[in-house]
């Protein structure tokens, strides 16, 4: 199998982990991929990442939106554990570290969830079904890829691919160690900080809710560098 069928073909992903069609109470459906570091390096804050987890919850619950919004929270060290999309309230905001960081498999991941060549990634198969459908990806992390089997150009790839396909990217870098890199692999929306602390990550998680929130009511997407709601 060539590099390029690896990256926008979708054959090892499970639709059977996602919400089916027919239980969606909305035909407008903003499908959010949240990918969270969760690597060894992260222990400092296994304590305080549930809450953060469970503030994009709330605020998409407070907002009204709740059966419009279905999102993918993976979490990902030196494996990536892909989570079908779900309803809000059945995201699960559990989180322990562990391990090192396969950012380039957790960014390749995410555009096979998404969309793929195939069309059978999530977004696609909505799509199929008369679903008005807005696709983001957002991914924070702290720190350099240590453990991916695919390479930062596989990722810059898959990036590419989800931009032309009109899904928002956003990278956040949390630590200096992560900084740079969001840039380097093409994401349209980047926002980094050098320090890393439970204040900086609780903020982190504020302005994901909030620019999630504010994408899905807009009838286009943002411009390149607009996603974040600082």
């Amino acid at each position: 199998m060539s590099k390029i069928t690896t990256i926008f073909g979708g054959d090892d992903y499970d639709l059977g982990k996602n919400v089916q069609i027919d239980e969606l109470e909305s035909e407008r459906q903003t499908v959010l991929a949240l990918y969270v570091d969760k690597s060894g390096s992260m222990w400092n804050y296994d304590s305080v990442m549930p809450g953060c987890i469970e503030t994009v919850k709330d605020a998409i619950i407070h907002s009204k939106s709740e059966d419009e919004f279905l999102i993918s929270l993976t979490k990902f060290d030196h494996n990536v554990s892909r989570s079908g999309y779900k309803m809000v309230k059945d995201v699960d905001s559990s989180y322990h570290s562990s391990g090192g960081t396969a950012l380039y498999d957790a960014i390749v991941g995410a555009q096979v969830s998404l969309v793929t060549d195939q069309k059978d990634g999530y977004i696609d198969e909505l799509k199929k079904n008369g679903i008005s459908t807005k696709g983001i990806f957002v991914i924070i992390t702290d720190g350099n890829d240590e453990h991916s089997n695919l390479s930062a150009s596989d990722a810059r790839r898959a990036i590419e691919y989800l931009n032309q396909k009109e899904i928002i990217t956003a990278y956040i870098g949390f630590g200096a160690n992560a900084c740079g890199i969001g840039t380097d692999l093409g994401f349209r929306n980047v926002l980094e900080y050098d320090k890393a602390d439970e204040k900086t990550l609780r903020n982190i998680f504020d302005i994901v809710s909030k620019s999630a929130i504010s994408a899905s009511k807009n009838a286009v997407n943002p411009s390149a560098g607009a996603f974040f709601q600082v």
